[in-house]
């Protein structure tokens, strides 16, 4: 907001401090939304469910 309002009152150095305070905050926004998507925790594995099969018990494959 603060570069708009001096941007559009013509004032060049408040145009300019807003604009680097605002290019520092999203550098920092990114830097912080790259930190969190890097260390997400994995997704939970995928259920195991069991199979009948015929003749047979019901005993997971490979467990």
């Amino acid at each position: 907001m603060g570069v708009v309002v001096s941007a559009a009152t013509r004032r060049r150095g408040w145009t300019w401090f807003f604009g680097i305070c605002l290019a520092l905050a999203a550098v920092v926004a990114a830097l912080n939304w790259a930190d969190d998507v890097r260390h997400r925790p994995p997704p939970p594995p995928e259920p195991r469910h069991c199979v009948e099969h015929s003749g047979g018990g019901n005993e997971c494959p490979g467990g």
